[in-house]
């Protein structure tokens, strides 16, 4: 069969001895390769292109098939966001004999092309009417080979050549254009290829007139007007599948848009005009600089650092012996309640022996307790007026614990707010709690239950931020908490038998950040959110 379609590209005139002709690589510029590794089998494939300008554009294929052949159809070429097929006789129905000097055969309504400079190729391809191809029959979508779908076969040799259509098309509409395809052999660069090609008529023609522009890479045989008819195709009308939609209505809006660079997702808000179309599609192009919402890095859980973890160290190695209370108050109206049950607690002070509460106002509730071996201590400092601290190391309502429980609460500013509750019914080690706020009219509630010890680590640095977090179960659960800015909200609930871990820093450089987690079972993450504009909460859940 090849060399039967050779010697008739050879009596047509328009053969190139295979000994003068040019090998070359695929034409410059595709939107697509075809990678096909089944032989013999239809596989279809699709590619996007986005109109760079409006006028007339060519979507089609290059096709090259040494050993063996190429049969291709069930053409579809659509806007982005609607069905309607734009193409001229897409399932390739109608054929025959084109009215050209080379009498080729061609599907109706579609140009042939070949590589710019190396001529019609030897085995170049042919048009196969419906049920006459010999490469199969594909019955998806609008079928290649059956009662009403014809076939391109094409064994191209050395060089490539293929079947076009000329499009109107918009500047910043995204086209699809897709099709089927069987082969003979799988696709070997470069002597068995397609390639689909996407790009700009010759200046000052229609679609029926269309020719590649110079720098396309292909020399037109035929134009889409001059198959028109072959095969009893009907006469295109000005409303084919040729013509544009014409624009309903245009919106000028925003949208929200992403990209993610080495593991962190930015965020944007980037203003845009919808356009809508007659035919119902619709199209969105930029209007101007996109502004940063926010950046967001999440991961699996960073896990306890080494200055934590010399924290935790120093506590369980540190001796109490006997009740202690060591502090240092300063300023009016302060008002301070104590409960201590056991021989094992301390109240004493950060980086010092003494706790410090200083500058009036403040009111301060501490219990401890424990009726077993354990320890409990509370490291205070608090510096500004009228914060609000209730702290409780456990104690029931007969003053008893398991103890080895530990808190450093370091508040400097005014009006905070800062209730906590650490309890677990026995074991070797209790829970450990660090929490430093600097900054005004913050509030941070804290609960930290059950056997296993519970990990906290708070740092606020800003105004109004707020923190709350339960950690429940006999996990050893671990979690760190940083908010920088004013307004930064996390809500964290850590539970379950396995320990949980997680990692969050809120950073307000514009707007707040906002995070609500929920972790059960073992789970472990991390995020770094840091908001510009107006970002809104990030609701995580893992576990059950």
């Amino acid at each position: 069969m090849k060399r039967f379609l050779i010697c008739l590209f050879a009596l047509l005139g328009i053969h190139h001895s295979a000994l003068s002709q040019a090998y070359g690589d695929l034409p410059p510029n595709p939107i697509g390769i075809v990678n096909y590794t089944t032989p013999g089998s239809y596989v279809n494939y699709n590619y996007s292109f986005t109109a760079s300008t409006t006028g007339v554009d060519y979507f089609g294929v290059a096709i090259r098939q040494d050993p063996g052949y190429w049969g291709i159809g069930n053409f579809d070429l659509t806007r982005a966001g609607n069905s309607t097929n734009l193409l001229l006789n897409p399932n390739l129905q109608y054929g025959g004999t084109t009215n050209t000097q080379y009498g080729l055969q061609a599907p109706a309504d579609w140009g042939i092309w070949y590589q710019s400079g190396n001529g019609a190729p030897p085995a170049a391809g042919m048009y196969y009417a419906p049920g006459q191809g010999w490469m199969g029959t594909y019955t998806g979508g609008l079928g290649v080979n059956t009662s009403t779908a014809g076939t391109w076969i094409d064994g191209a040799v050395g060089t490539f050549d293929g079947i076009y259509q000329g499009i109107n098309v918009t500047a910043g509409v995204t086209y699809n254009f897709s099709f089927s395809l069987n082969g003979t052999q799988s696709s070997s660069n470069p002597s068995i290829e397609i390639g689909a090609y996407a790009g700009a008529c010759a200046a000052g023609t229609s679609p029926f007139t269309c020719t590649p522009s110079s720098s396309s890479g292909f020399t037109a045989a035929a134009t889409p007007a001059q198959t028109q008819g072959t095969g009893g195709a009907p006469p295109p009308t000005s409303d084919s599948g040729s013509s544009e939609p014409t624009v309903v209505s245009t919106q000028n809006t925003t949208i929200i848009t992403t990209s993610v660079i080495n593991g962190t997702t930015y965020t944007y808000n980037q203003p845009v005009i919808i356009t809508t179309y007659s035919d119902g599609s619709t199209t969105t192009t930029n209007n101007g600089s996109a502004t940063l919402i926010s950046t967001t890095l999440t991961g699996g859980g960073t896990g306890i650092t080494s200055n934590q973890q010399s924290d935790i160290t120093n506590f369980n190695n540190n001796v109490i012996r006997g009740n202690g209370i060591y502090i240092q108050q300063s300023g009016n109206n302060d008002t301070v309640n104590i409960t201590q049950v056991g021989t094992q607690n301390l109240i004493g002070g950060v980086n010092q022996q003494y706790a410090q509460v200083q500058n009036g106002n403040n009111s301060i509730t501490i219990k401890q307790g424990n009726g077993n071996t354990g320890k409990n201590e509370i490291d205070l400092k608090v510096i500004g007026g009228s914060n609000t601290l209730n702290l409780s190391q456990s104690a029931d309502t007969a003053g008893i614990s398991a103890g080895n429980n530990y808190q450093l609460i370091n508040v400097d500013g005014t009006g905070n707010s800062i209730t906590t509750q650490q309890s677990n019914n026995g074991g070797a080690v209790g829970q450990f709690l660090e929490a430093v706020v600097n900054g005004n009219y913050n509030t941070v509630g804290i609960t930290q239950g059950n056997d296993g010890q519970k990990q906290m680590f708070l740092s606020i640095t800003g105004n109004s931020n707020t923190v709350s977090s339960t950690q429940t179960g006999i996990g050893n659960h671990y979690l760190s908490v940083s908010a920088t800015g004013n307004g930064n909200s996390a809500v964290v609930s850590q539970s379950g038998n396995t320990a949980n871990s997680a990692t969050i820093n809120l950073i307000n450089n514009g707007a707040p950040a906002s995070v609500n987690l929920t972790q059960t079972g073992g789970q472990a993450y991390s995020i770094t959110q840091t908001c510009v504009t107006t970002c809104g909460t990030i609701t995580v859940r893992q576990g059950n």
